[in-house]
């Protein structure tokens, strides 16, 4: 691949009459926006960046010249999420340059023709799959099924990047799943940075909730920069903590699902939440701007190389409860959260900002942003617990605390 060079140039507008499709409208040159990015677009995506290139308008994919949309991941000309998109078109103010591409990350080559002519490639789609209800064979079961066919397809885009002989850099969503803050000894450490990966067989033995993810971006990930390492390919990871804040997606993100989940109770997303802050020994978070923005930078950036985490800030779950809890009432109560004298991982963003990158929204934004998001859409509630109940339930809780010490004193 031709090297990189830092002319690739991004600033992100207004969709204007298409709030209902909950996507976002993007001016780029030469790039292809892979599937996905969508899902970690920004309510005020104008804020992004500001510059004074030439730049053309496209929305999803750009390929040169031509623009195009691909709607998902295993899209046909039959599905029906591709007529879902092509409503957008008459919202678009110049149609003779967008074009829709057909593409299936299963099919090798069939990104071939959509990244021809780019000169960067933003690689955002993955499958959201936490855990599977397969009983039987499992582990075969997640290879044949997830992995697998996630490898292929992060592979058969890098061979479409390859073939262009105009792509210089790929940028690669990778996620703090793929991260530990256990060392090999099971101790927890102090500080957790890009060399603090999880162990596969470590996941594969004990499957903690969201282990399929956590497997699934691992190995795709590890498959990618082997073969980028293998035909010279400029590669970048964006390791990405929780995302939240803002969204334009007509369905709720399954992250801002997971950072709600105190709110919502949900169990499925609250097991998610108590596993990430025992693995890592903290919670770290990332507004959907910043992600989006750190995309930006890693690709522009003629030094970046190698694995970037992004977050603006971690906290023990016990904190990010206490805090969730001065918007809305909580249906997780955690006691004990930590050991007595147990301080919190700190996650590191320091290679990200010693390349110059900056964030813009600490944690006390995200969530502000987040929860106006979630309430705005009907999905939680501001109500909050009145005095009558939240002095029953301290009431309660002293009441356990006095029967717990008393049992312990008396084993």
């Amino acid at each position: 691949m031709s090297s990189f060079k830092s002319s690739v140039k991004f600033d992100v507008v207004n969709f204007e009459g298409v709030v209902n499709f909950r996507l976002w409208k993007m001016q780029v040159k030469d790039v292809l926006i892979q599937v996905g990015l969508c899902a970690m677009a920004t309510r005020d995506p104008c804020n992004l960046l500001e510059n004074g290139s030439q730049t053309k308008n496209c929305m999803g994919l750009w390929s040169g010249t031509r623009m195009g949309w691909v709607p998902a991941p295993f899209s046909t000309s039959t599905s029906p999420r591709l007529s879902k998109f092509l409503k957008l078109l008459s919202s678009w103010t110049v149609t003779d340059r967008l074009r829709l591409f057909k593409a299936d990350l299963r099919e090798e080559g069939s990104f071939d023709e959509a990244v021809k002519g780019c000169d960067g490639v933003f690689h955002v789609a993955a499958s959201m799959i936490f855990n599977v209800d397969q009983q039987d064979n499992i582990e075969e079961y997640v290879r044949k099924n997830v992995i697998d066919p996630e490898i292929k397809g992060t592979i058969s885009l890098l061979k479409s990047c390859l073939k262009s002989e105009s792509v210089k850099r790929v940028v690669l969503t990778s996620t703090i799943s793929t991260l530990t803050g256990k060392d090999a000894d099971g101790e927890r450490r102090r500080l957790v940075d890009e060399s603090c990966q999880t162990s596969v067989d470590q996941v594969w033995k004990n499957k903690p909730s969201g282990w399929v993810y956590s497997l699934l971006k691992r190995l795709s990930e590890d498959a990618a920069f082997n073969f980028a390492s293998e035909n010279s390919i400029d590669i970048v990871s964006v390791i990405t903590s929780t995302v939240s804040g803002p969204f334009l997606t007509s369905y709720i993100p399954s992250s801002i699902r997971v950072f709600t989940a105190p709110i919502t109770g949900d169990s499925d997303f609250l097991r998610i939440l108590s596993n990430v802050n025992e693995r890592m020994g903290s919670v770290a978070v990332v507004h959907t701007n910043d992600i989006c923005r750190a995309h930006i930078f890693l690709m522009e950036h003629e030094n970046a190389k190698g694995r970037y985490l992004c977050c603006v800030e971690s906290c023990a779950l016990s904190e990010l409860v206490k805090r969730l809890s001065r918007h809305c009432a909580v249906n997780f109560q955690r006691s004990v959260d930590e050991k007595k004298n147990w301080m919190p991982s700190e996650v590191s963003n320091k290679k990200l900002k010693d390349l110059g990158f900056r964030f813009e929204h600490g944690i006390d934004d995200i969530i502000n942003e987040t929860i106006d998001a979630c309430v705005e859409c009907g999905f939680i509630s501001r109500r909050k617990h009145n005095r009558s109940e939240k002095t029953v339930k301290k009431l309660y809780y002293s009441i356990w605390q006095v029967i717990r010490v008393g049992l312990v004193q008396n084993l």
